[in-house]
């Protein structure tokens, strides 16, 4: 299994910063990571460095990309003979949490509510179907 981290926009040959703590870590546990710029990748350019071996398992760990990003990252990572081992579907299902799509979530959800609900978002809800019961 191979690891891609978010680069240091500043020092590109580092781990963001975010995820030094990490990346020290998975390197001692003797896995081997690549960086890349995300400020590049959401420019269009995806170049892991070093080079993600071809043939080898990929985990992303990084930022949190939108759907079009995380598809063009798998996408970008396949075309270079990678294997990603986390699908869209799964990131999208872990990470991006959509209203009416909340059943799997519902038996850990707070059993009260420690905000204020302002009126839009009760408008909102009520036009999508929500009852006061399920919002909190």
């Amino acid at each position: 299994m191979h690891l891609l981290y978010p680069s240091n926009p500043l020092r590109a040959s580092r781990p963001d910063e975010q995820f030094s703590a990490e990346v020290e870590a998975v390197r001692n546990a003797g896995f081997e990571i690549s960086l890349f710029s995300v400020e590049d990748f959401q420019g269009g350019e995806c170049r892991p460095i070093p080079a993600v071996p071809h043939g080898q398992r990929v985990l992303y760990r990084g930022w949190m990309l939108s759907s079009l990003e995380y598809e063009r990252l798998i996408s970008a990572l396949s075309l270079a003979g990678a294997k990603p081992i986390v699908s869209t579907e799964t990131y999208l299902a872990s990470h991006h949490y959509r209203i009416g799509n909340h059943a799997p979530l519902f038996h850990v959800r707070p059993h009260f509510c420690s905000m204020k609900i302002t009126e839009d978002v009760r408008k909102y809800a009520a036009e999508q179907g929500i009852v006061e019961e399920e919002r909190c």
